[in-house]
């Protein structure tokens, strides 16, 4: 008789980024206490206090001593420890590409798991079928939600040459109307700060950048002069592959525009990155959308629709980690798999 049993690994080391401290706290914390296992968070020193919140909550819930442990404090030191820890079987981490590769060679003293959600370079690709105006809101939406902060916000806009001009000018209008603040206004679409001063100055670079090798900005591309670090969203056209914000990921409101046509190669186009973690696809044609996404190299593809569900695996392929966040998927990776054989 053979059984097949789940255990789980043990001790877990979560990282969390800044941008979303608590829904990621949440993505770690869920299939570690589900599964069984300890969890050690450390948040980002940018937002520790939504974890540290977080942590009083558990207690004053009755959550037993040690099954939830929030280390806050400088990552080079704090981190540098946890990883070379032979204690913790297991590191996730939410992050950018060079802090996973950091991750891995600091943690090498020991044999661990790791589920690692990393950097985003996504492809949108907006078909000459698309309904233009929804694909140019949901674009503009995703670029000046948080800011553009975000892993899987759009980064490379592929726009098919017989409907870009009509594309363009949606997101021209679009961005005419936003307003700079905090929080949501009624009929008003918000822009929110970035993170630092050091995330205005790498907006300006980009641009300059991008600028220097021949894109033109049609909207934006500078700071707001307000109180805090606002960089007003900036729409790039004529951007080619030499440019900054076609190779790295922007994290900021930035939106290049890059044409095509029906001889270029979309699958070639959408894969030209070291990153897999999202991509796009804008289409009223449902064999089209389903032949392109796979061949797509991304861990997830949305078609005329972003779409984030926790019941849904998010992760990516290439730099962009190993692993999933969400689901079952995610749920599966903090157990190992015991087998149980027995003569009767």
């Amino acid at each position: 008789m053979s059984m097949i049993i789940r255990k789980p690994l043990g001790v877990v080391v979560g990282y969390l980024a800044w941008n979303f401290p608590l829904l990621n706290a949440g993505y770690k914390l869920g299939p570690a206490l589900a599964s069984g296992c300890t969890c050690i968070l450390k948040p980002s020193s940018l937002t520790p206090l939504t974890t540290l919140y977080l942590g009083e909550l558990s207690i004053e819930a009755g959550m037993p001593a040690g099954v939830i442990n929030i280390l806050a404090g400088d990552s080079q030191s704090v981190g540098k420890t946890l990883n070379e820890s032979s204690i913790p079987q297991m590191i996730t981490l939410i992050g950018s590409s060079e802090t996973g590769k950091k991750v891995i060679r600091q943690s090498a003293t020991s044999i661990k798991h790791y589920s690692l959600e990393l950097g985003g370079n996504a492809p949108v690709i907006v078909m000459k079928d698309a309904d233009v105006c929804d694909a140019a809101r949901k674009v503009a939406d995703g670029k000046i939600s948080n800011g553009g902060q975000v892993c899987v916000a759009p980064n490379r806009i592929f726009v098919h040459k017989e409907i870009i001009r009509k594309f363009t000018d949606e997101i021209q209008g679009y961005l005419n109307a936003v307003k700079f603040g905090s929080g949501k206004e009624n009929g008003n679409i918000i822009v929110p700060p970035l993170a630092s001063q050091g995330a205005v100055e790498n907006m300006e670079a980009l641009v300059a950048d991008a600028v220097e090798k021949g894109a033109e900005i049609k909207a934006g591309g500078k700071r707001k002069e307000l109180p805090g670090y606002y960089f007003e969203p900036t729409l790039l056209t004529g951007v080619t592959s030499e440019m900054r914000v076609y190779k790295e990921e922007i994290f900021g409101p930035i939106i290049p525009i890059i044409e095509f046509t029906d001889e270029d190669n979309l699958q070639e186009m959408a894969n030209d990155t070291e990153y897999g973690l999202a991509a796009y696809i804008y289409t009223n044609s449902l064999s089209d959308a389903l032949n392109l996404s796979r061949k797509i190299d991304a861990g997830s593809v949305n078609v005329n629709e972003p779409c984030y569900q926790f019941n849904l695996p998010h992760g990516g392929c290439k730099q962009s980690g190993i692993g999933k966040d969400c689901s079952v998927f995610s749920l599966e990776e903090y157990f190992y798999i015991q087998r149980i054989s027995i003569a009767l």
